[in-house]
């Protein structure tokens, strides 16, 4: 194979809200070609996740961790709605850019004072790193879905 077919068939998998990383690894698993850009804004689930990836081992060398949200604009600080923080990461299911409206189920212990994250556009991250064209998204991103 030449350098130009090698670079043709590079592609990415983004999966947005990665929480723990069960998802990225099974496409990594699933598609050993592919670089996983797994994106996980919550500091302490994007520790999980990088546990996860680490445990998966050589099957999951091709995901990339990322600790920041993605969105709708290039920022270095916006308000971040995370839940109480845990030891059990599964206790912590959703946190997002956007004040939960109501105590629904996924907020149901949400902190009261937000925190902060980055934000950054996924096409940004994607020229500043050299990321290949995406061929699947996977967004769970609790309301900033289309932001991304």
């Amino acid at each position: 194979a030449t350098a130009a077919s090698d670079e043709v068939s590079r592609y990415a998998i983004v999966e947005a809200g990665a929480h723990d990383g069960h998802e990225s690894i099974k496409f990594a698993i699933a598609c050993p070609d592919a670089e996983v850009w797994a994106f996980e804004a919550h500091p302490r689930v994007f520790q999980a996740l990088q546990e996860a990836v680490q445990a998966c081992g050589t099957a999951c060398a091709k995901i990339r961790t990322q600790n920041f949200a993605l969105g709708v604009e290039d920022k270095e600080s916006v308000t971040f709605f995370a839940n109480v923080p845990s030891e059990d990461v599964w206790a912590m299911p959703s946190s997002s850019l956007y004040e939960p409206a109501g105590n629904f189920s996924h907020f149901s212990t949400f902190a009261a004072v937000p925190s902060s994250v980055q934000l950054v556009r996924l096409d940004t991250f994607a020229a500043q790193t050299g990321m290949p064209p995406i061929r699947y998204l996977d967004l769970d991103a609790e309301g900033a879905e289309l932001d991304i």
